[in-house]
């Protein structure tokens, strides 16, 4: 697909939705990932890495597009073949009505004419079932070079994160969202049903509130699972987060030590004393700021805390000196907008959280 001038443009998050509407529309023979959409340049020099694969990205799946818009162009060209030769010989044959229909479809060999001719309808069914097949190839294939790119970018996110890499990470976060648009735009057009969501997004025992038999209207969005290791103090990057939004953290299971002793193993949900075991939730990784330790219990009563002002926040042992440790622990992490934040409060499941009701942010 051509960019026009070739330039490339900074990432937008709007880009994402021009670019679902542009996958929408499937009528239109052009490749699923619009070239100048997926475009990335890099703000800062730390980030080139991130534009050197997206540049990358961006000419595999303009590749495939290329080869589905030979294919179509072929297929065209072999249209005009087919609908003159059929139109010759019905002429040749005194077939004043057919030869009329096909003359007209050749005159527009790109549309779809109504007509009452059973072997033109034959011909347009001919042409459809050839033009799906070749769109089909090409989201198949997109699809595969968006897949492996996603998983890709999500192990290089994990590795920037334990090496403190945060700025990089944050700009990994945001390209891996337009990704991921694509690729469900990709598998959509091809027919592939979505994926089953993932265990860790089911909302099934998160924030369950002891009095959950009555309906409060609120419907708790999906959350996810987040794995953090006790042996590396960066710990794992939660996301951006809006001004007014809630996160709700639940301990769901794992155990760790602060030295390399087995028999120092505790689950840090559990009442004990020693800083040290517990989850720390950070906002500035790099002056070490934190909202605090979370508190025990999570497991039956989610923390819950409201974002003072747009941040991104981490989760880590709270171990300053976590090289010697070992194990590992999982808190499902759920983040409520702003917009349904009063609602929450107020509903069964917010009444069952253990609240700080606001965390500082940068």
């Amino acid at each position: 697909m051509d960019t026009g001038s070739g330039g490339v443009v900074a990432y937008d998050p709007m880009k994402r939705h021009a670019l679902l509407l542009v996958l929408s529309i499937l009528a239109v023979p052009v490749a699923a990932a619009d070239a100048t959409a997926l475009a990335y340049a890099a703000p800062t020099p730390e980030a080139r890495p991130l534009e050197e694969k997206a540049s990358a990205f961006r000419l595999k799946m303009d590749g495939v597009g290329r080869i589905a818009k030979d294919k179509e162009l072929a297929l065209a060209k072999r249209r005009v073949e087919l609908l003159t030769r059929e139109k010759d010989k019905y002429q040749a044959a005194g077939d004043f009505d057919r030869t009329t229909a096909f003359a007209e479809a050749l005159a527009k060999p790109g549309e779809e004419i109504a007509s009452d001719v059973a072997e033109l309808k034959t011909f347009y069914a001919w042409n459809r079932a050839q033009l799906a097949a070749i769109r089909k190839e090409r989201a198949e294939g997109q699809a595969r070079i968006a897949a492996e790119f996603a998983a890709e970018l999500a192990e290089w996110k994990k590795d920037l994160v334990r090496d403190g890499k945060l700025g990089l990470a944050k700009e990994v976060n945001a390209y891996e969202a337009l990704v991921a648009g694509v690729l469900a735009a990709c598998r959509e057009e091809a027919g592939v049903p979505a994926e089953p969501a993932k265990e860790a997004a089911k909302p099934s025992s998160a924030v369950a509130p002891a009095n959950a038999g009555a309906d409060s209207g609120f419907r708790m969005p999906l959350g996810r699972d987040v794995t953090v290791y006790a042996s590396t103090g960066q710990g794992v990057l939660l996301g951006d987060l809006n001004a007014g939004d809630i996160v709700v953290l639940q301990y769901k299971e794992g155990s760790w030590s602060d030295s390399r002793s087995a028999a120092r193993m505790k689950i840090p949900d559990d009442p004990f004393d020693g800083p040290d075991y517990r989850m720390a939730l950070v906002w500035n990784q790099k002056l070490r700021r934190g909202v605090g330790t979370l508190p025990s219990g999570t497991k039956q009563h989610p923390f819950a805390f409201r974002v003072a002002a747009p941040s991104t926040f981490l989760l880590r042992i709270n171990d300053p000196n976590p090289g010697d440790n070992q194990g590992k622990a999982t808190w499902h992490y759920t983040v409520v907008s702003a917009a349904n934040a009063d609602t929450f409060r107020e509903s069964p499941e917010g009444k069952n959280c253990q609240w700080k009701f606001w965390a500082p942010g940068r």
